[in-house]
């Protein structure tokens, strides 16, 4: 699992080796938290945080926001599906989302940030959460609201399907193409 360190932007990879810069690590993941957000322009890469270009995208806004929050609540690791996976790799992507589960199943707090969602407009609702004990959600103003969508939207319609393969703890092959036929 490969986590953001808090502090200063770098990506640490808890398998055994740091991304940058190379140190000795434990071998376990530490206590840390996932950021669950809606995608939108521009989102911080992998690849932005390994060349060090993190700033430059218009997601930055949203990855400083949230390792702040973070901070504030004592953790120094955060899971960001957006930039912590590099997916340009296939192997990687696929271990990842079928790995994904596991990885809200064992965080401390999940906080999710929902850009086109306006705290004021949305009514306060308690809703039950499957994987991850604790989560924070986020509106476009990073106000914290409690709310849980029933319908998810994704950008692809194979994410629609695949998001569920934890829950089901099904492990399979990702198809990406397939559309609709993924469920």
């Amino acid at each position: 699992m490969r986590l953001l360190y808090t502090t200063n932007l770098q990506l640490v990879d808890f398998q055994g080796q740091r991304i940058l810069p190379p140190t000795i690590l434990p071998p376990t993941n530490p206590p840390y938290a996932i950021l669950s957000h809606t995608w939108t322009e521009e989102e911080v890469s992998f690849q932005d945080v390994q060349q060090g270009l993190v700033q430059s995208r218009w997601g930055y806004k949203k990855v400083a926001s949230a390792c702040a929050l973070v901070v504030q609540d004592g953790f120094k690791y955060l899971w960001i599906d957006t930039c912590c996976i590099d997916k340009s790799s296939l192997v990687e992507l696929s271990e990842a989302i079928n790995s994904m589960f596991q990885w809200y199943c064992d965080v401390e707090a999940c906080y999710v940030f929902l850009s086109d969602v306006d705290a004021d407009k949305n009514p306060y609702s308690k809703a039950k959460l499957i994987a991850p004990g604790v989560v924070y959600f986020y509106g476009m103003f990073l106000d914290l609201i409690m709310s849980w969508a029933a319908f998810r939207e994704t950008t692809r319609p194979e994410d629609e399907a695949y998001s569920l393969l934890g829950l089901f703890d099904i492990n399979m092959p990702l198809l990406y193409g397939e559309g609709e036929h993924a469920f």
